[in-house]
């Protein structure tokens, strides 16, 4: 499973200059806790491309 997301992340976005390796961080993150969180259904390739879209019009921001 984290296999097959990691080359999703990594093929995710690859003509997009506003999706950063912070987008790529995230995604991965977003990714393998949903799959964790719904081990029922797992990691459904595609999903990367909703959770990307929503990653790039969130506002970054740093913790404090």
């Amino acid at each position: 499973m984290a296999f097959e997301i990691e080359k999703d992340v990594d093929r995710t976005f690859l003509d997009q200059a506003k999706f950063t390796e912070t987008h790529r961080h995230g995604l991965s993150i977003v990714l393998r806790t949903v799959a964790e969180l719904q081990k029922d259904v797992g990691y459904v390739q595609g999903i990367n491309f909703i959770v990307g879209n929503l990653l790039m019009t969130m506002e970054h921001r740093d913790p404090l």
